[in-house]
């Protein structure tokens, strides 16, 4: 046991001696902040690199209200573990504490779209949006009784930068849709379903709702040719645009896995086949949509569920929705710190109407009913932190009343940056990481031998045994061996 204890500490694991005391508990995630708490202090008291001394001043930073509650992890329902806090002389109302006490935003993401790569400063040219991923008790409990395993919840604002092919002062082009801008602000759910097996995610849906303003309110020309000054561009001409409008948005997708697999005989899945579809509602545009896209592993591991755009959930999220064997398998065969995916798809939209392009009398241009995207793209990911690098190739989004002639195509960049992080503590952590790789020796010593031992048991396998410590549940052993 000392030596499993060790390499659980070496490998920086989410505690194992905790895999079935809370990560296996239907309120994980209600109470997610304490067992988080509680995980930092395993890691203290099982970390063989710590003096006595070191172990006791790191202990005594912990709040000692939270003591009693290593006599409760081995119970495993809710009414037993708060009893057990009760019967160590915490009061209800510190109890009530703990139990609600927790971080607020839990990941942040910020990503730009762009026609720079183009070459190009038309059409959709600008798009920024910031997301902010939070914790929400009561939201999770509401999608749990939906059926869905886990949910995320977002808070977001953004700007989108509409431009015509005119750019010169004082003039007109009523066979151009005119310039627009968008600001927004708005709320985001992503619920995600696992298979049957409990071992990987089987489906994602993102329900969004955004509120704004269309027009001079949006600060579209400010923000672009306060940019363009910046850069020694020339200014746009902004002074014929959408009208003002009040904006509202509301967006649904599904996401479906329908294909996962290997192509060279790698017992490890190398790619997945995803369809979604939706629709869109609002005071901008209104479509339906579908779609298709092909994630392949290039290094590391296959990122479930993240191209496309969307936050991926955290690591203890996605442990907690997997089965014990497969949490397991997932922490000590494919703990990998880089990964590299590649992607391409194809999206298809019908759309209804679009205020930009045919909601002005005084411009003779309407919206084209049928749109098609095609991107690609690349996701890099370095522990918790993810890039993801993509263009998409936009057929003709209007066309002139008067000529009967479709505007050309587009084409604009993406870039998105993601990091999901447990506290500002362990978001300090991870920004200090390189820095403390390239000047502490001793440090990257520790990480070596990490790697040693977890590619010991990649290679060997390892036998672990749940002891939950309770007469009625029995131990059970799971030997976890990983594919060659």
């Amino acid at each position: 046991m000392n030596i499993f204890r060790l390499l659980c500490a070496l490998l920086w694991l989410v505690p194992c001696i905790g895999f079935a005391s809370f990560f296996d508990r239907a309120d994980y995630f209600e109470n997610k902040a304490l067992y988080d708490e509680v995980s930092d202090i395993i890691e203290i008291l099982y970390d063989d690199n710590l003096t006595e001394q070191e172990r006791m001043l790191r202990l005594m930073v912990k709040d000692k209200a939270l003591v009693p509650v290593f006599k409760a992890l081995k119970t495993e329902n809710e009414k037993r573990f708060t009893e057990s806090l009760r019967i160590d002389g915490i009061s209800d109302s510190d109890i009530a504490k703990l139990l609600k006490d927790r971080p607020v935003v839990d990941g942040f993401k910020i990503t730009m779209e762009n026609d720079f790569l183009a070459g190009t400063d038309v059409y959709y040219t600008n798009g920024l949006r910031v997301e902010l991923s939070f914790n929400n008790p009561e939201f999770e409990k509401f999608f749990k009784k939906l059926g869905f395993d886990h949910s995320d919840f977002f808070f977001l604002c953004g700007q989108n930068i509409y431009n015509t092919n005119n750019n010169d002062v004082g003039t007109k082009r009523p066979e151009q849709p005119p310039n627009a801008g968008v600001l927004y602000c708005g709320g985001a759910v992503n619920s995600f379903k696992m298979d049957k097996a409990k071992s990987s995610i089987r489906s994602m849906q993102r329900i969004e709702a955004q509120i704004g303003t269309i027009g001079r309110g949006s600060f579209a020309e400010q923000v672009q040719n306060g940019f363009h000054r910046l850069i020694g561009d020339k200014e746009v001409n902004w002074d014929f645009q959408a009208a003002d409008r009040f904006y509202f948005n509301v967006n649904f997708q599904k996401y479906l896995k329908v294909g996962q697999g290997d192509l060279y005989g790698d017992s490890r899945p190398e790619y997945n086949i995803y369809i979604h579809g939706g629709g869109n509602a609002g005071s901008f545009t209104n479509f339906a949509n579908a779609g298709l896209l092909f994630n392949y592993r290039l290094l590391g591991s296959l990122i479930d569920l993240y191209v496309g755009n969307k936050m991926t959930p955290s690591l203890a999220e996605e442990l907690a929705m997997l089965s014990p064997e497969a949490r397991l398998k997932r922490l000590f065969c494919h703990n990998d710190k880089w990964s590299l995916n590649l992607y391409f798809g194809a999206e298809a939209k019908l759309v209804l109407n679009n205020y930009r392009l045919d909601g002005n009398p005084d411009y003779h241009t309407a919206a084209v009913p049928f749109l098609i995207d095609l991107k690609a793209g690349v996701v890099v990911r370095y522990q918790r932190v993810f890039f993801d690098l993509g263009i998409v190739r936009r057929s003709s989004e209007w066309s002139s009343t008067d000529g009967h002639r479709d505007g050309p195509p587009h084409t604009f960049g993406m870039l998105s940056v993601t990091i999901r992080y447990k506290d500002f503590a362990d978001l300090g952590s991870q920004v200090a990481h390189p820095v403390r790789w390239m000047t502490d020796a001793k440090y990257r010593q520790t990480l070596l031998a990490q790697r040693q031992i977890s590619d010991l048991v990649r290679s060997e396998g390892i036998t672990v045994i749940f002891d939950t410590n309770d007469p009625k549940s029995p131990k059970k052993e799971v030997r976890i061996t990983c594919d060659k």
